[in-house]
């Protein structure tokens, strides 16, 4: 299974996003002064293009909020393009694991990422999404597939009982 290292720790480009995620947010107000998101989903499948941008790049759009994510190696950041700038949009909570692919002349349509952060409120107009960077995982997957356990590998999941 080959895995592209097109895109390497800079990124550039365009790339699509496809997802069944939440299409409403609302954001609610607690009874201590802080807010919540709330969202709904209609279950259509959508998508959208996306500009793929350097992990420095990203990590300065994210240095003006006081909870940042952690941007690493093994990460890719994209953001979706806007389409209509009064209503912003983007990825949003439901969408996690989706795929982020990029469409090369050479080998057709490659998963390069996989959902892990979205934006507040969904909106991409100021935030990027954050991307499992699918080549950074190439042996992983090549020894999942062919049945090779590793240490790196959880071999079952367990239920939580709250």
């Amino acid at each position: 299974m080959p895995f592209s290292n097109f895109y390497s720790k800079e990124s550039s480009g365009k790339a699509v996003v496809s997802g069944f995620g939440s299409n409403q947010v609302n954001w609610i107000k607690n009874l201590d002064g802080s807010f919540r998101e709330e969202s709904e989903s209609d279950g259509k499948l959508r998508s959208a293009e996306a500009r793929l941008m350097s992990n420095s790049v990203c990590v300065k759009m994210y240095a003006k909020r006081r909870k940042r994510p952690s941007i690493a190696s093994s990460h890719v950041c994209a953001q979706v393009m806007q389409r209509d700038a009064r209503h912003p949009g983007g990825v949003c909570t439901g969408d996690s694991g989706s795929p982020l692919v990029v469409h090369d002349a050479s080998d057709g349509p490659t998963v390069v990422g996989i959902l892990n952060v979205s934006p507040p409120g969904c909106k991409e107009n100021k935030y990027p999404s954050i991307y499992a960077r699918v080549s950074a995982y190439g042996d992983f997957v090549r020894n999942a597939v062919r049945g090779r356990l590793t240490p790196d590998m959880r071999l079952s999941t367990r239920e939580r009982r709250y």
